[in-house]
């Protein structure tokens, strides 16, 4: 009968392609119980009596120490089995991987025109509109009249989501420029619509209360669209230009 062993490497090999999605801390349970098991002491396996264990070796049928052996052999391969089964019941009940990215900045409308955008530099611009929309709502809010008390926690949620769009648009344009796609058109907007921004922004940051509760992630924001127009700029220089069709 071979051996069957379930080692700390085997459940680390098995984990890594859900390392993401399932918290570490299941993996040194299993592992951990496992260890613990196989180091417990095997008095619990009965011993044959001296007249049996006498008998059979006489007989040439069994070793001194080979019922003990074969007793350890049976417990490590239940142990085996059991975290197997534990690791597969862990694994399955892991959350999928689309489901751990799933953007919860974007609506369930804004997520379904992203899926349904076939081609790069349409996303590119449907991130870039998604940005500009909350930076708008932004504006809309700071600019009512009387706040109250979930303004800040507006506003900073507001510039979240727009920081997370562009993020999504400037990560696309990398990608492109890497894979030398195609995306010049969306490239043209998100240039467009973020270098309109940035000058608004700009003027905001320098006017905000340095105790805002938001002047932190309006920095950030800001951050965020100087990186997204440099990303821009490297990709024009790096991405060839568009085909150009010829009149028939």
């Amino acid at each position: 009968m071979t051996r069957t062993c379930l080692t700390k490497t085997t459940i680390g090999a098995a984990w890594e392609g859900t390392a993401s999605a399932v918290p570490h801390i299941a993996m040194d349970l299993v592992w951990g119980f496992t260890k613990t098991a196989r180091s417990a002491p095997r008095a619990a396996c009965p011993e044959p009596s001296r007249r049996a264990a006498g008998r059979r070796v006489a007989h040439g049928r069994l070793r001194s120490g080979a019922s003990s052996a074969a007793c350890g052999s049976h417990r490590s391969i239940w142990l085996s089995l059991f975290g197997a089964i534990l690791l597969s019941a862990l694994l399955t009940s892991a959350p999928s991987p689309s489901a751990a990215q799933a953007r919860d900045y974007l609506t369930e409308t804004e997520a379904n025109k992203i899926r349904d955008a076939d081609l790069p530099f349409l996303r590119i611009k449907l991130f870039t509109e998604f940005a500009a929309d909350r930076f708008a709502k932004f504006k809309y809010e700071l600019s009512r009249g009387r706040p109250d008390r979930q303004r800040n926690i507006r506003l900073r949620s507001l510039l979240d989501g727009y920081m997370g769009c562009l993020e999504d648009a400037t990560e696309l344009v990398q990608i492109g420029r890497l894979r030398q796609q195609d995306i010049h058109k969306g490239m043209a907007e998100l240039e467009k619509r973020a270098t309109e921004i940035l000058a608004e922004m700009a003027a905001l940051e320098n006017s905000t209360r340095a105790d805002a509760a938001y002047k932190d992630d309006l920095h950030e924001a800001v951050l965020t669209t100087k990186e997204a127009l440099a990303e821009v700029a490297r990709a024009k220089e790096e991405i060839a230009p568009p085909p150009v069709r010829r009149k028939p």
